[in-house]
């Protein structure tokens, strides 16, 4: 729907006003493309390493033991969830967040198979509290670029939602 729904939640009513604003804003040459990305991170957490555990090997990956792994292969690694083809690894650079692919967003239905892919191609398994429970942290990020045709000013701005892992236990949020 072109039109804001009171059911929304966080995102898409972030996602609508922006398109809003950038339509306005427009017929005065400002120009804006609005671009959405997500990730998917495992297990970005210090772990020790060999020496600190006098010899013995560093524990399997912390996540592991939630889900009752001994051991995951995606500990400490990012994919991109907005990628069509398949989850295809990201690298981190500090805050940054390299190799993940963007998609334009012009209308909230754009944004809608957006979230569908992401949350499609996240990693879930079923808990006691939550049958979809994802076993990662994911965040989906808002790049706005925006031109002004008469100043000539470039703006980069970025927004970012993050869904934590283990969000369903309250024992541990």
């Amino acid at each position: 729907s072109e039109v804001e729904d009171p059911g929304w939640g966080l995102l898409p009513r972030a996602v609508h006003a922006t398109l809003v604003r950038n339509a306005e804003q427009a017929r005065h040459g400002v120009h804006s493309i609005l671009l959405l990305s997500a990730v998917e991170f495992y297990a970005f957490m210090a772990s020790p390493t060999k020496d600190q555990t006098r010899g013995q090997p560093a524990p399997p990956c912390p996540f592991a033991f939630d889900v009752g792994f001994e051991s995951d292969p995606r500990c400490g690694q990012a994919f991109d969830l907005g990628d069509v083809a398949g989850k295809q690894m990201c690298t981190m650079k500090g805050h940054t967040v390299l190799g993940n692919t963007y998609t334009r967003c012009d209308s909230p239905a754009i944004l809608k198979a957006f979230i569908e892919r992401v949350y499609g191609n996240r990693k879930v398994v079923a808990t006691r509290m939550n049958e979809g429970s994802s076993r990662s942290h994911c965040a989906i990020m808002l790049t706005l670029l925006t031109l002004d045709a008469s100043s000539r000013r470039f703006r980069q701005t970025q927004f970012s939602i993050v869904d934590m892992a283990g969000g369903d236990r309250p024992a541990k949020a």
